[in-house]
């Protein structure tokens, strides 16, 4: 067994060993270590930590303290899932293997609930590199950011799509999670290569999308893409949405949840978050107690009432973090514990037969159990390199390093969150990323780097390591315009690049404040990277007709946008009122009539054709405002209808 070093422990914390298994044996307490399973004839090696001892309202228990050292900046705390996947179990022990050479496994424990049976689905919300994989809404989430300093809130997590970049009604989507089965019919499921187990049985409604492109639909459930994701549902209110073809995205953003575990309005910030996983309930938070599992929506009477054996994980103010494993106590013993630790924020994780620790690669304690995940520190040979972009970090499977006095960093996810298309050609071992209307081609060792079959040359070449495409930081800065600084003490790049999302979130935010003009801007320079962005063009129409007057301005970008996506009936009703505007009455009502062979309930094409011929052929627009005054459902058309049936205009 590998001899380690004396955890550092307040006096009141140090024990004796021989006296504390005594002290266990005698009030019938059984700590649950790696060398508990012995034989008389064998002898006992010690173990990797001393086990301690805790007494409450007249109660001793015995509990294994680990803590690591947070301020160590070549330490990271991730999430290591079984076999990489969601839905697959293994021992901590091959949780806590380390993914290269380059690092090492500090320390580990288990981590959130998951089902044992019939399957192995967590029941936790979890953050893989930054990406959200798995969303549940019971407990809390304890995440981990660049900085490793430790959040805990009570997330909700909701999942908004879009088609063609239009995230409205009735273009826009919703997904119930990711990796997440759910036996029913009204569920829309999202699964990524991340997931295994079970899917729903044919017949389905499955999307299958790469690199945010529909390349399939099915009604079974299709092979996941590599680069891509499945869509997989028997609702019938979005199967009409999806065509071969479309762009296809979604977002993800974190709200308060309520006493029912509902989403509220309040928006809770979780960002640049490396790790998470869903556990709880929130022991400590800021010092103070705060157990509360049934407003955590957690079965009181499970959870609280009983005696388990437990894990926990907490911080101290002088940032170090314990990792902890118990003997059977409550939960309110559990909390306990954490204050007498000292520490100031504390969640309980999952326990009975998953709890268990491992430090420097040999148990603690050890899980009777498989278990689905587990939290790991590694530590690094020397401090990483991070990135942020646009004000949010990002985090790599592979860490970004230095060569010859160059940053190189991972290409394929920083070009993706700018828009790109990246695909890996293996015949000529080259990149080729698509954005908009250009065309980059980076080959493997070679500095030159095509953009639209134009030569440029970069000041590294391309590079491999650990399976992932390496660039130099410098080139996209000079090439895509942006602006680059460097925290030495953090060892953080922060990267201010131009994207389309960055501007069009911030058109809609002053398109929501009625700032229409200066809207306009934004909308403009979103067109300006990306000519083909439906919202924009539709949304610098909607100002031309309606804010500035400029019908005509309006019509040719409407004109433009049904070009691209010719099936949006709200475009033709609103290309019917630019014309109306312009009183090109003839054109006007062949917009109106395109849009009911694609919604034929439209009331706002029905009330477009009324009006127009109105001067045209009234008794024709009687028919019009007959129909709205029956089906509308909209009061001004319904009441204008009835005034003009009534002879009253």
């Amino acid at each position: 067994m590998m001899k380690t070093s004396q955890l550092e422990r307040t006096p009141k914390m140090k024990k004796n060993f021989v006296r504390s298994v005594a002290a266990a044996l005698i009030i019938g307490l059984t700590l649950s270590t790696s060398y508990a399973d012995t034989t008389n004839d064998q002898i006992e090696e010690p173990p990797i930590l001393e086990p301690s001892e805790f007494t409450f309202e007249g109660n001793t228990y015995g509990y294994y303290l680990q803590w690591i050292d947070l301020n160590d900046k070549t330490l990271k705390v991730e999430l290591s899932l079984a076999e990489q996947k969601i839905g697959s179990v293994e021992t901590l022990e091959k949780l806590s293997a380390p993914k290269n050479e380059n690092e090492s496994v500090i320390a580990s424990i288990n981590g959130s609930f998951f089902n044992m049976k019939p399957d192995s689905q967590p029941v936790s919300t979890l953050i893989l590199d930054g990406k959200i994989e798995h969303i549940m809404h019971t407990g809390s989430v304890v995440g981990f950011d660049g900085d490793n300093q430790m959040h805990v809130e009570k997330l909700g997590i909701k999942i908004e799509g879009a088609i063609n970049d239009q995230w409205e009604w009735p273009y826009s989507w919703s997904a119930w999670n990711i990796n997440h089965y759910f036996d029913r019919l009204d569920a829309i499921m999202i699964f990524n290569n991340h997931y295994t187990g079970k899917f729903p049985v044919a017949p389905v409604f499955a999307v299958a999308v790469d690199r945010n492109e529909v390349i399939g639909i099915y009604d079974y459930v299709p092979t996941i893409p590599t680069h891509g994701y499945i869509i997989v549902t028997r609702n019938s209110n979005i199967t009409h949405l999806f065509k071969l073809g479309d762009k296809v995205d979604y977002k993800l953003s974190t709200f308060e949840r309520d006493a029912s575990q509902n989403l509220t309005d309040t928006a809770v910030p979780f960002k640049d978050i490396r790790t998470a996983i869903g556990a709880g309930p929130t022991l400590v938070k800021d010092g103070v107690k705060v157990l509360d599992a049934k407003g955590e929506g957690f079965s009181v009477s499970k959870l609280v009432g009983t005696r388990a054996k437990r894990s926990l994980i907490g911080t101290a103010p002088t940032g170090q973090m314990a990792f902890v494993t118990t003997d059977s106590m409550t939960l309110d013993t559990l909390t306990e514990l954490a204050l007498s630790l000292g520490l100031t924020n504390a969640i309980n994780l999952d326990g009975g037969g998953s709890s268990g620790m491992m430090k420097d690669g040999v148990y603690v304690s050890k899980p009777d159990r498989k278990i689905s995940n587990a939290l790991i520190v590694t530590k690094l040979k020397e401090q990483p390199i991070r990135i942020s972009l646009n004000d949010t970090e990002l985090f790599f499977d592979v860490d970004p390093y230095i060569d010859s006095g160059r940053t190189l960093v991972p290409l394929r996810r920083i070009l993706e969150l700018m828009g790109c298309q990246v695909k890996w050609d293996q015949q000529t071992q080259s990149v080729i990323v698509n954005r908009y209307q250009d065309q980059l081609v980076f080959t493997l060792g070679e500095k030159t780097v095509l953009v639209n079959d134009r030569a440029y040359e970069m000041d590294v070449p391309l590079s491999i390591r650990n399976s992932r495409s390496f660039v130099s930081i410098r080139f996209l800065t000079e090439f895509f315009g942006g602006v680059v600084d460097w925290n030495s003490e953090r060892k953080l790049v922060t990267l201010n690049l131009p994207t389309v999302d960055q501007y069009y979130a911030i058109a809609e935010a002053l398109y929501q404040r009625k700032e229409y003009v200066l809207a306009l801007d934004y909308y403009e320079m979103v067109l300006d990277m990306h000519p083909s962005h439906v919202s924009s063009l539709k949304r610098t129409a909607y100002i031309f007709d309606t804010t500035l007057k400029d019908h005509r301005s309006a019509l040719e970008y409407y004109k433009k946008a049904l070009t691209i996506f010719p099936e949006d009936s709200d475009t033709y009703i609103k290309l019917g009122n630019a014309y109306r505007n312009l009183d090109a009455l003839q054109e006007a009502i062949a917009a109106y009539e395109n849009a009911l062979t694609i919604r034929p309930n439209a009331s706002e094409a029905y009330y477009g054709l009324a009006k127009s011929y109105e001067s045209l052929n009234p008794e024709r627009a009687g028919e019009y405002y007959s129909w709205l005054a029956e089906n509308s459902t909209i009061y001004q058309y319904k009441n204008e209808a009835n005034f003009y049936l009534n002879g009253n205009m």
